[in-house]
């Protein structure tokens, strides 16, 4: 597989291992863990104990420990943070009328598996490339769970001008839709990002909604290193001026805005209670933002 299956697999591993470690979380997904069979699941862990060094330089303990230290201290608070951000925005703007709810650069999302019923209204578009989607519908297929009746697969490349004709008749343009495209931003270009924001800006109707989170200036370099090793580049960074100019030059505004620090006190909070010795550490480099178009 390509590196995009493997980053957007690491995500879904990391609210996977949260859900089977943890009784208090940060976010709920049952349905992470059933994607993975156990022998990829332990390899995962393996990889990432090998790679102790270079996610904590400091850590000295036993090598059973380094999963834990990694993930609450490095990996996981920003997959969880902008993932109970993003859904629980997703649940307002559906119970204040959204009609759709579309799922850029989808991954291994498993929200339309495991819908609550204020959902069921919604028709969902998950867009990736073919290969993702086939890899995440045959994962779950594996699992038990048969496709949502509202579930609609949209095989594309955002790096395709064309990509909105993936999404196929059954989407409206007309209609009030919630989009979500949590941890591309970090991967795009200020060009690529700005013309991803010009596109949705033509397609939606005022009302609509995004969701997402981007990197802010003091981003850990670390991730940055990881993220040109695996061959995706972090490039951009802004400061929350920077997006608000980006984001209103192109017909939104912000509604919403959490720097890691307030994802933190926001997400945390409880888990940190539960977990006084090893509490989860706040997502530097990290922003979550709710914009709504003008």
């Amino acid at each position: 597989m390509n590196h995009a299956v493997n980053t957007a697999q690491m995500s879904a591993f990391l609210r996977a291992w949260h859900w089977e470690r943890h009784a208090v979380r940060v976010f709920e997904d049952p349905a992470a863990f059933t994607l993975f069979r156990r022998e990829e699941l332990s390899g995962m862990e393996a990889a990432l104990q090998k790679g102790a060094g270079f996610f904590l330089p400091d850590f000295s303990g036993p090598p059973e420990d380094a999963v834990e230290e990694i993930m609450r201290r490095r990996l996981a608070p920003a997959p969880l943070a902008r993932a109970a951000f993003g859904e629980q925005a997703l649940k307002t703007a559906a119970l204040l009328g959204a009609e759709q709810y579309l799922i850029l650069a989808a991954g291994y999302d498993t929200f339309p598996y495991r819908q609550p019923l204020w959902a069921k209204t919604l028709t969902i578009f998950e867009l990736d490339r073919p290969e993702v989607l086939a890899d995440q519908r045959r994962r779950l297929e594996e699992a038990g769970f048969s496709m949502p009746q509202n579930l609609r697969y949209a095989p594309g490349d955002l790096r395709d001008p064309k990509w909105p004709q993936a999404l196929g008749p059954d989407f409206d343009p007309g209609k009030t839709t919630f989009v979500s495209f949590m941890g591309l931003s970090h991967y795009l270009s200020r060009e690529d990002l700005g013309a991803l924001l010009g596109t949705l800006n033509g397609l939606l109707p005022q009302g609509s909604s995004l969701v997402f989170d981007y990197p802010s200036p003091d981003q850990p370099e670390f991730l940055r290193s990881l993220a040109s090793g695996a061959g995706e580049p972090m490039d951009a960074r802004y400061s929350y001026r920077e997006m608000e100019r980006l984001l209103s030059d192109r017909g939104f505004r912000i509604y919403e805005h959490l720097d890691a620090g307030e994802l933190a006190d926001r997400y945390f909070a409880l888990y940190d209670r539960a977990n006084p010795q090893k509490p989860m550490e706040a997502p530097a480099g990290t922003c979550c933002c709710l914009a709504v178009k003008k």
